[in-house]
This record gives structure tokens, C-alpha cells and sequence, in this order.
């Protein structure tokens, strides 16, 4: 087995009685709402996109809230001197208002939905307010935000940087869209509605693998494609299954340790594949339910993960948690990645 049997839940919200806390510091306080994407950020912290709750929130490695960014009412709540890495028990949890708002000006969120950093900043993908907002760190100062690409208004949902860009999956018009990270000067839209290669429906997860690939969580196709920077299609793996390999409506995905991680939203687990998409071992959290009735209107449903080291954090949207899983053995050496002609 890759993943350990055993796992906590980070967040509270529905969580099973047999499920401990991530931390018991977080107690209530740290309510997702539908939390749709995780990224690690360069002082170790994890940044979390609280779609629901349209807000990001940063936590240490054992869930401490360090910041709040958007939401309700206070755009920014910093933790108190001192408490950044602080797991004492005995700290106080920050107090925030439990109303929850969208908002549409700079440094506020409607429904965030996908996340990506550099060493100094963080891009957004603000779902509903149609743009992907740039945010300086450590303070999530606004710096700007990308412009529509045309008149069909973007819909971002994945982020990923790779060659000095910024890309998006824009799930509405099923396509992938680019920026200069550096300007945000629009560099390059491909795709449209369709099941051929280089076409999508409904993309969603988003990640890149090394300088010139990006793998797409095509999720309506229930398959993954590799292309290259400008959208032409590499590679294209899965189809509608529940056996190894196969996808229910794979919505995450990231690239570590020589392999490829995918959350199926419908298919409620985890695989982890081989860049060529062989398929090496899969994990179902325990409390997943299949394709119940109840598992539909609030059950598992994981989407956005990243990976930390031995570490893979799966935003649960479902159940409104951050679920924790360490590889517990090595990973098969990788298969060569997608090659661009």
C-alpha cells in the first residue's frame, strides 16, 4: 500500500464522530465550506481555498490558523505575534464574524476556486467574479488581476505556473487560458467543448510537470490530458470507470514524486498514477459511501490536493475538511514525461 490506513480530518463541519481533529486548536473555529483547492506555500504554511465561505485560509503544518484572507468582513486576520508556528494548545483561536460574504472589489473572493504561488506572490482563481486576482506575500496585498482573454469571459478554475506563465482551466468555456505571470498580459486560449484530443468538457483541476507540460483534469470526459504550453494535446489517459485507471469526474490533480495525483470527485478517492497513466495504487477514505443518494447531496466528493514531501492534502468538498494522507513506500521510478514536439 502507497497511503496509510489511518488519517485525520482537518476541519469539523460534518465530520464523523470516529474521525479525530487535525488539531484541537482549531475546535469550531476553522469551518470549511466546501473547500475546493490546497497549495503549500514557501514558508511551509498551507493556503486553502474555502470556496463556500468565499475566502482563503492559511494554516500551519498542524492547522493553526495563521491568516484569513477575504470572507467575512475582515479582508485579512493575521494570527497573534508570536503564534505563527505556535501549536499551544492554551492559544487563543482567532475570532472572526460567522457571517460569510462575497465580495467583488480587490482582495476579496466570489467562491475561490483554484490556487498556485511562487516564491512572492499567490494567484486565485476567483470563480464568479470571472478573473484570476495576483497577490503579494507574506500579506496578500492585491497586485493585480487578469483581464478576460475575449468577449466569452473567462471562468478559472485550476492554476498553474509554469514558464514564466500563469495558466487556467476555464471551466465555462472549456478551454485552458494563459497570462504572463509577470504582467498578466493574455498569451494564449486553446480548446473548446468536445471529446477529441486538445478538447474539453468542464475542465477543472490544473498542474504543471516540469517546464513544458501541463496535465488537465478533463472532468466532464472523465479523463486526463497532457499538453504542451500552448494547448496542443500530448497525451491523453482514463475514461469513464471505477476500475484502476479509470475516472468518475476526476476534479484534482497534481504532479510529485515522479507521479500523478487524481481526485474523483464522483468516484470518491485518490489515484496515483504513473505520468504515462498506468495506474500504481488508489485510496477511498473510509467514510466514502459509493453512489448512495447520500454520498451525492453530502457525501466525500475530494477535489483540489497538493502534495508536501511524504505528505497529500485532499480538499473534501463534500464533508467540508481537509483530509491528510502520508505515502507510507516509495514511488516506482517516474515514466518519462509527455515530450513536446
Amino acid at each position: 500500500a502507497v497511503f496509510e490506513d489511518q488519517y485525520t480530518a482537518c476541519g469539523v463541519g460534518d465530520t464523523p464522530p470516529d474521525m479525530s481533529s487535525f488539531t484541537q486548536n482549531n475546535e469550531l473555529r476553522a469551518d470549511f465550506s466546501g473547500p475546493t483547492a490546497a497549495i503549500a506555500l514557501p514558508s511551509g504554511h498551507l493556503l486553502v481555498a474555502d470556496t463556500n465561505n468565499h475566502r482563503l485560509v492559511e494554516l500551519s503544518p498542524a492547522g493553526r490558523i495563521i491568516h484569513i484572507v477575504g470572507g467575512p468582513l475582515r479582508p485579512v486576520l493575521p494570527a497573534a505575534a508570536g503564534d505563527a508556528e505556535s501549536d499551544d494548545s492554551d492559544a487563543p483561536a482567532p475570532d472572526f464574524d460567522d457571517e460569510t460574504r462575497a465580495g467583488s472589489e480587490p482582495g476579496s473572493f466570489d467562491e475561490p476556486a483554484g490556487l498556485a504561488c511562487d516564491c512572492e506572490h499567490v494567484y486565485v482563481a476567483d470563480k464568479k467574479n470571472r478573473r484570476l486576482q495576483k497577490l503579494r506575500l507574506p500579506g496578500y496585498e492585491f497586485v493585480g488581476a487578469c483581464a478576460d482573454p475575449d468577449a466569452l469571459g473567462v471562468q478559472p478554475l485550476g492554476v498553474a505556473l509554469v514558464g514564466g506563465m500563469v495558466f487556467c482551466t476555464d471551466n465555462g468555456n472549456h478551454r485552458l487560458v494563459g497570462w504572463r505571470a509577470a504582467t498578466l498580459e493574455f498569451c494564449v486560449a486553446a480548446g473548446k467543448w468536445g471529446d477529441a484530443p486538445g478538447e474539453y468538457k468542464d475542465p477543472c483541476g490544473l498542474a504543471a510537470c516540469g517546464d513544458d507540460v501541463l496535465y488537465v483534469a478533463d472532468t466532464g470526459n472523465h479523463r486526463i490530458q497532457a499538453v504542451s504550453l500552448v494547448g496542443e494535446p500530448l497525451r491523453v489517459f482514463g475514461r469513464f470507470g471505477d476500475e484502476a485507471g479509470k475516472f468518475q469526474s476526476p476534479y484534482g490533480i497534481c504532479v510529485a514524486r515522479g507521479a500523478v495525483l487524481v481526485a474523483e470527485q464522483l468516484g470518491q478517492r485518490i489515484q496515483l498514477l504513473a505520468r504515462d497513466g498506468a495506474p500504481l495504487a488508489a485510496f477511498s477514505p473510509p467514510d466514502s459511501h459509493g453512489k448512495t443518494l447520500g454520498a451525492l447531496i453530502k457525501g466525500v466528493a475530494p477535489c483540489g490536493l497538493c502534495a508536501v514531501g511524504p505528505s497529500v492534502y485532499v480538499c473534501d468538498f463534500g464533508k467540508d475538511r481537509l483530509l491528510p494522507l502520508t505515502w507510507r513506500a516509495a514511488v516506482p521510478p517516474a515514466a518519462p514525461r509527455p515530450s513536446v514536439e
